[in-house]
């Protein structure tokens, strides 16, 4: 399949509503991420942001990343942040389909930033606010705190609740559901709720934990 069937195709398996500006814009972004993968400009090093090929990225990431978007809509937000952002995953996919909310990319690698902040100029997204700031140095607080990055939920809840808005969510991308089962049992002071996606083209096991701050007890 071509690159925009498989686009297209994924997007509509997930329920999600999409039109021509949406699949130019993610386009854009895969290609913003192979250019900065192995930028040479003025003699520098790429960054090796994801390393995987364009089909890989497409169902590895874009759609992984936007199957939780129907999750995410379940819930009144206008403020996100993707903690970790790096290469933009979940937060651009986000915030090319959500262009009512504000979503702030959390990335302390200066040169990461860099990328998210081009990639965001050159994709248009006015609703995107780049921060190169450790979650310890945030003061604001968000309505949506997600992240996709490897660590295991009890050792970043503290820092994540104290920046999640009142009534607001915290949702964690994670592997297979025996894995977030023993991750949980460390967090039974929170009302938890485990959502399975259904990732097309992916074989993997996927699943977005949601931690609530107002269960807290």
């Amino acid at each position: 399949m071509e690159e925009v069937e498989i686009l297209s195709e994924g997007l509509s398996r997930l329920g999600i509503a999409f039109d021509e500006n949406h699949l130019t814009r993610l386009g854009l972004f895969l290609d913003e991420i192979e250019f900065w993968n192995s930028d040479s400009r003025r003699g520098k090093k790429g960054l090796s942001l994801v390393r995987a090929d364009r089909a890989t990225l497409i169902t590895k990431h874009i759609l992984d990343s936007l199957a939780g978007l129907p999750v995410i809509q379940r819930f009144p937000h206008a403020t996100i942040a993707d903690i970790g952002s790096g290469a933009g995953f979940p937060g651009i996919p986000f915030a090319i389909f959500l262009p009512g909310s504000r979503v702030t990319l959390v990335e302390r690698s200066g040169r990461k930033a860099a990328f998210l902040r081009n990639a965001a100029a050159r994709l248009g997204l006015a609703n995107v606010e780049v921060m190169d700031n450790s979650v310890e140095q945030l003061s604001d607080t968000f309505d949506v705190v997600m992240f996709r990055a490897l660590k295991r939920i009890e050792t970043v809840v503290n820092h994540l609740l104290s920046i999640t808005a009142p009534e607001g969510v915290i949702a964690a991308y994670k592997g297979k559901r025996s894995e977030v089962s023993a991750e949980l049992g460390a967090l039974s002071a929170y009302e938890t709720e485990v959502w399975p996606l259904e990732v097309p083209f992916l074989k993997e096991e996927r699943n977005l934990v949601l931690l609530r701050i107002s269960s807290v007890s």
